[in-house]
């Protein structure tokens, strides 16, 4: 589904990836780990077009991705749900998720959209007329993911969708990421959970310094020395 082929991408001279290749197959949960300025932010803002590699390509089922404008990138199906959460914090919970299906196609399903988040995250439900600035942090994560599955994603990309949030609120996070991977979304995900981001992802790649450094199955990585010992405190 997406082919991320040799990229390098560069901030005003200083290089931030180098020679980066990843794979993700269609209705795979793909992770992505590394340490605080790995390039795992980057790699994402590349995919989804907010920054242009200076070489290597990008494919999604077989169209190049880089050059392409970001609303272009979103037209396709590649939904980006940044670190942050970025919601708009002076309109009401249901219209941030009236935001997530401005595109024409995900407009036309946005009626059994909004039913399939509530189902999802019931308390956005009973918040849906409360500013989404007045949520908790856990709520406001919820937001923004359930405005990311408004436009009908067909790779979904998160940037650490548990960060500050407490362990049990991460871990559900996590488990609601996996069950949308079993309804047939494709996932593509950068955490700080490193040992649950495993252990739920059928394939992952460590990036260090720009670089990867590794890659195999999550279950292959959780057995790495290396993973164990620099990831994992073991």
């Amino acid at each position: 589904m997406l082919k991320v082929d040799e990229v390098n991408v560069s901030y005003g001279g200083l290089q931030a990836l180098w020679d980066v290749s990843v794979e993700v197959i269609e209705h795979e949960f793909v992770t992505i780990i590394g340490s605080n300025g790995a390039g795992k932010t980057t790699l994402l803002k590349a995919i989804s077009g907010i920054i242009k590699p200076s070489s290597g390509s990008i494919d999604f089922r077989g169209e190049r991705l880089d050059g392409l404008a970001p609303h272009k990138i979103c037209e396709m199906g590649i939904i980006h749900i940044p670190e942050g959460r970025k919601i708009f914090p002076l309109m009401k919970v249901s219209e941030n998720l009236e935001m997530g299906a401005y595109l024409p196609e995900a407009r036309k399903h946005a009626r059994d959209s909004i039913e399939r988040v509530y189902d999802l995250f019931p308390v956005l439900k009973e918040r849906q007329n409360q500013l989404a600035g007045t949520l908790s942090g856990g709520e406001q994560q919820m937001l923004a993911l359930g405005r990311g599955l408004m436009s009908q994603p067909k790779l979904l990309m998160l940037d650490e969708p548990s960060l500050g949030l407490s362990p049990k609120l991460a871990a559900e996070m996590l488990g609601t990421l996996k069950l949308l991977n079993k309804q047939g979304i494709t996932l593509l995900l950068v955490s700080q959970e490193v040992l649950q981001s495993l252990r739920l992802a059928q394939r992952a790649y460590v990036l260090e310094n720009g670089r990867v450094a590794l890659e195999g199955s999550g279950e292959k990585l959780l057995q790495d020395e290396a993973i164990r010992k620099s990831y994992l405190g073991l």
